[in-house]
C-alpha cells in the first residue's frame, strides 16, 4: 500500500508522457500466453468501433512481445495501443494510476491446472481503479467488493463489452475504483 495507491491521474499522466492521451485502459504485466493479452488486443477493435479516442496500453515485456505487436498489427489496431516495454516495477503504480480502467483478462487454462488469485488485480485495486478481469478462481473479490467486473474468459466481445461500459459510464468507473 506504499507503492500501490491511489494518485492523481493528471499528474501520473504527465509523469509518463501520456497527459494528451484519451481513456487509457491498462494491462501491467509478464506478456506469457496465460495472462490473456491477446485475448485484449482482438477486443479492441470491438471497443473502438463504439468509442474511438480509447487508446490501451501494454505495461511490461515477455516472451511475446513481439508476437503481441504484430497480433495488433494484423487486427488493425496498432496505432490505438502503446506498448511501453519493460518498465521498473516502482513505476508500475505510475501507469495505473495514468489508466481508467485495468484489464486482467486471464486464459482460463492456467486457472483450471493450477488456480489463481492475481497479484495484479490486487495491486489494480490498491490504485482506486476498476477492473475488467477473467471470471476465474481467485477473482471473484472484484464482483463481492463491487470493485470490477467479470467476464467469460477468452471472449474479446465480451471483455470489449465490459470495457465500453466503463468508459461510457464515468460515475461507474469511479465508484468501482473507490470500492
Amino acid at each position: 500500500t506504499e507503492l500501490f495507491k491511489p494518485m492523481n491521474t493528471d499528474q501520473a499522466r504527465r509523469q509518463v508522457k501520456l497527459a494528451q492521451a484519451g481513456p487509457l485502459v491498462v494491462f501491467a504485466g509478464d506478456l506469457v500466453a496465460w495472462k490473456g493479452v491477446s485475448c485484449l488486443i482482438k477486443s479492441i477493435p470491438y471497443a473502438v468501433k463504439e468509442f474511438p479516442e480509447a487508446r490501451f496500453l501494454i505495461v511490461g515485456d515477455g516472451m511475446l512481445m513481439q508476437e503481441l505487436v504484430e497480433l495488433a498489427r494484423q487486427v488493425g489496431v496498432s496505432d490505438k495501443i502503446i506498448f511501453t516495454g519493460m518498465v521498473p516495477y516502482q513505476n508500475v503504480p505510475l501507469y495505473i494510476n495514468a489508466s481508467d480502467i485495468c484489464a486482467a483478462p486471464f486464459d482460463a487454462s492456467r486457472d483450471e491446472k493450477i488456480g489463481l488469485s492475481p497479484l495484479k488485480t490486487h495491486e489494480y485495486m490498491a490504485c482506486g481503479k476498476p477492473v475488467v478481469a477473467s471470471r476465474i478462481s481467485g477473482l471473484r473479490i472484484l464482483e463481492t467488493t463491487g470493485a470490477g467486473i467479470l467476464v467469460e474468459p477468452g471472449s474479446p466481445s465480451a471483455l470489449a463489452q465490459a470495457i465500453l461500459r466503463l468508459l461510457q459510464r464515468k460515475e461507474l468507473r469511479e465508484l468501482m475504483g473507490k470500492n
